[in-house]
């Protein structure tokens, strides 16, 4: 079952762009971390945003939805290539 949180996410952008866990997107996402501390962790779900405005928009929706709920988020830039 998806969550809803990530159900907002692929409503606001594309699913092409929300790796979730099983996908070949999310394990290389996840395999990308240079610490192991790091790749311990399993994120409900990856988000690759192509521009400014999909930034925008993941972290308006995520501090907007129910103030009273929590939703953990981190962010990390385009990494080493």
């Amino acid at each position: 079952m998806v969550d809803k949180k990530v159900e907002a996410l692929v409503a606001i952008l594309v699913v092409e762009k929300v790796f979730l866990p099983g996908s070949a997107q999310y394990n290389a996402s996840l395999s990308s971390y240079f610490s192991p501390q790091a790749a311990a962790v399993y994120p409900t779900c990856f988000v690759a945003p192509q521009s400014v405005t999909d930034v925008s928009a993941v972290i308006t929706s995520l501090i907007s939805r129910n103030s009273h709920e929590s939703h953990d988020f981190a962010v990390r830039a385009g990494s080493h290539t």
